[in-house]
């Protein structure tokens, strides 16, 4: 399969929506993601179907996920918009994206269809959320459920 093609499913003639990235540690997933914003960022693939690209490696996050394990504030639980732009505003300041700000969060929640989130390391985080059960009930609807069945790519 090329590059270009990996949002395109050809026997449900449809597109994709999420994808998988698996292999072992060293096989090149980083690279590959990096390689995708590159080429986005440069107007060489999929400006047409994303108008926002965020590379997030998730090694560099998982403070965030400690932080909400720690609040144990019940109006903090719920699932609300100013939750999500908090922990957005979190992300953001552990990437070190200090320029980040209210605006641009709600433009990403508002073009969610439209945005592409390279959410890289997973892998490496796994055992740390795994640790951190306190998430799942911290943020109930967190879970997303196409990751139960993506599109992989081994």
């Amino acid at each position: 399969m090329e590059l270009q093609d990996i949002w395109n499913d050809k026997e449900n003639e449809s597109k994709v929506r999420h994808i998988s990235i698996r292999g072992e540690a060293g096989s090149g997933k980083s690279v590959l993601s990096q390689r995708i914003a590159y080429l986005w960022g440069n107007d060489q693939m999929w400006n047409h179907q994303f108008q926002y690209l965020l590379h997030i490696p998730l090694r560099k996050i998982v403070n965030v996920f400690h932080h909400i394990n720690g609040n144990n504030d019940d109006e903090k639980k719920n699932e609300s918009n100013s939750d999500i732009e908090y922990l957005w505003s979190m992300i953001m300041n552990e990437l070190h994206i200090p320029q980040w700000n209210l605006n641009d969060t709600k433009c990403i929640i508002n073009s969610i269809n439209r945005s592409l989130l390279l959410l890289d390391g997973f892998d490496e985080i796994a055992n740390e959320i795994e640790k951190n059960t306190n998430l799942e009930a911290c943020r109930p609807n967190a879970t997303c459920s196409y990751l139960n069945n993506p599109r992989m790519l081994n």
